[in-house]
């Protein structure tokens, strides 16, 4: 009798590919909060924003499959209008994906 991960050898690759990613988010988390008490405030918060928009371009490179492009200019490109009303939503602002594509396209489709 096979194992079940024998025949479905991808099962691996993509758990050992979740497990770095979750090691690699807690570790950033961990180094924030270490920074936190090491740093002034104003240095921690654009250290934040900075690792903030890294983890950005990560999860559209794995979503999306593009490199160097946010979320929120993505779905605003591709005319994902639910996506893009969750995202002006999160961020409180009902021009942030319009203002993003325009920052990272130059406004081109």
């Amino acid at each position: 009798m096979k194992n079940e991960f024998e025949h479905r050898p991808y099962i691996s690759v993509l758990l050992i590919l979740l497990a770095f990613v979750m090691l690699s988010v807690g570790w950033i988390l961990i180094m924030s909060i270490g920074l936190f008490y090491y740093y002034q405030k104003e240095k921690i918060s654009e250290y934040l924003y900075n690792v903030g928009v890294s983890l950005d371009y990560l999860a559209a490179a794995i979503i999306f499959n593009v490199r160097g492009n946010t979320i929120s200019a993505i779905v605003y490109k591709r005319e994902y209008w639910r996506a893009v009303w969750l995202v002006n939503w999160l961020f409180r602002d009902s021009e942030h994906c319009r203002s993003s594509f325009i920052k990272e396209f130059g406004g081109k489709q």
